[in-house]
């Protein structure tokens, strides 16, 4: 009865996220983020727009610079050099005109293109409420609630309650644009450390053991990080923190179990799908759950 009434309550709360949260994660500018198979376009249609127009008829994208190195007129003025668009007509007179492409600048160091995450295609989420229904009527199920509960027990359910529904919301950004956004990261990690500390209240041995786990934790996936030179992202670090911490509450083991499934996880879909770069993060939010509730 229960775990029917937690799976109708975690797809109710899946389509939210399926329809709004995960949208309020993407940069609205930022640098070049694209979706598997997708090109990314500039956030503006004119690259050179807001330049102002420096000699009348002459277009904006025109620019004007100082070439000390050429010889100077017969008046002793400084030659100047006209870049205008290949389509304008050729300067003459002591200007020397160049062409040049709208995008190219007079430094040679030009700065990523800008993308608006929040206009991409919206990817297909439908799995987004399933897997949410699934995690919640798994919490009710290993996670039960005996008659005489108390504050413990109850903080322990609302704790993977709300580690299942963060996590959805993680996993999908994480697989939209392989980036898990430090708000969302700091939502859950907040509500698991007050759930936590109610759950283990006036028991400090547990509570250090899951700081200490969350330490371990965060310095093993930071040397795969510096070993792999960024091949897996700090934010993959402070989610196996956030995972350690709460799975070390109940569990050392649990720990070991969930990184080493989420390890092999991952390496087992490289290996089938043969991509070198995907989001690890949802493959920690399976292990965690999996090693949590299960083993």
């Amino acid at each position: 009865m229960w775990i029917l009434v937690a799976a109708i309550g975690g797809l109710i709360v899946g389509c939210f996220i399926s329809h709004d949260l995960s949208r309020l994660s993407y940069r609205r500018t930022g640098p070049t983020t694209t979706r598997r198979g997708q090109t990314p376009s500039p956030t503006t249609d004119e690259p050179n727009a807001g330049i102002p127009d420096l000699v009348g008829s002459v277009p904006t994208s025109t620019t004007v610079r100082l070439n000390p190195t050429a010889a100077t007129t017969p008046q002793n003025l400084p030659a100047i050099d006209l870049a205008i668009n290949p389509d304008d007509t050729a300067a003459t007179g002591p200007c020397r005109t160049t062409t040049a492409a709208p995008s190219q600048t007079a430094d040679s160091e030009s700065e990523p293109a800008q993308v608006d995450e929040t206009q991409l295609p919206r990817p297909t989420r439908w799995w987004i409420p399933v897997a949410v229904a699934a995690a919640w009527a798994l919490v009710v199920w290993r996670v039960p609630l005996a008659a005489s509960a108390g504050l413990d027990d109850w903080a322990r359910l609302a704790g993977w309650l709300a580690f299942a529904s963060v996590g959805a919301w993680l996993a999908a950004v994480d697989l939209d644009v392989q980036r898990l956004p430090d708000r969302v990261q700091v939502l859950l990690a907040g509500l698991v450390i007050i759930a936590g500390i109610l759950h283990i209240w006036g028991n400090p041995t547990a509570g250090l053991t899951g700081v200490l786990a969350a330490i371990g934790c965060g310095a093993g996936f930071f040397l795969i990080h510096l070993v792999s030179r960024g091949g897996l992202g700090l934010g993959d670090v402070k989610l196996a923190m956030t995972c350690a911490w709460w799975l070390a509450l109940d569990s050392t083991t649990a720990v070991i179990a969930a990184m080493m499934l989420a390890c092999v996880m991952a390496i087992a879909y490289s290996l089938v799908t043969r991509e070198r770069q995907f989001a690890f993060g949802p493959w920690l939010i399976t292990g965690a759950l999996i090693g949590g509730l299960l083993w």
